[in-house]
């Protein structure tokens, strides 16, 4: 099935910053299960570290089948940070330093209620994507919500 697609967007005349797009399918064929299609996404500014840029606020898709059935779909967008890192691809063989071997340690199940305050050790940038390594410091010691019968006490030391 091939349907076409017809659309706007909208300007800021001001910033030249995109306030809005919609998009409409066209040309569906007539035994297809969808009669209607149309998306729009709403824009609005939004400061991420010392940049300003424009970032979808809520996204509307409403969709109509040849039964007449009409499904909605809306999407707020809220709390949105920037992230970053940098990586290298090396091509030549690293050196292989003799080290001790590791230290096994058993691993431990996290309880319930277990509360941990950490920071970034370097701030995330807005070039960080998926899979970027970054490193966290204890902002203080861990602390467990104890339920009722559990003993013993949980502890990580402050970087």
């Amino acid at each position: 099935m091939t349907a076409g697609l017809k659309g706007s967007f909208w300007i800021d005349p001001q910033t030249s910053e995109l306030l809005a797009l919609s998009a409409e399918a066209t040309e569906i064929p007539m035994d297809f299960e969808i009669r209607s299609a149309r998306t729009e996404v709403i824009y609005a500014p939004m400061y991420l570290e010392d940049r300003r840029v424009a970032l979808p606020q809520s996204a509307t898709t409403v969709v109509e089948n040849s039964k007449g059935i009409v499904s909605i779909n809306q999407v707020e967008f809220s709390h949105c940070r920037p992230y970053s890192s940098t990586s290298a691809i090396r091509f030549d063989a690293p050196t292989v330093e003799s080290a001790p071997p590791p230290v096994r340690r058993e691993q431990q199940p996290i309880p319930p209620g277990l509360s941990l305050l950490m920071r970034f050790r370097t701030p995330l940038t807005a070039r960080a994507v998926i899979g970027d390594r970054f490193s966290l410091i204890m902002e203080a010691n861990a602390r467990h919500d104890y339920q009722e019968g559990c003993r013993g006490a949980w502890a990580c030391p402050v970087d």
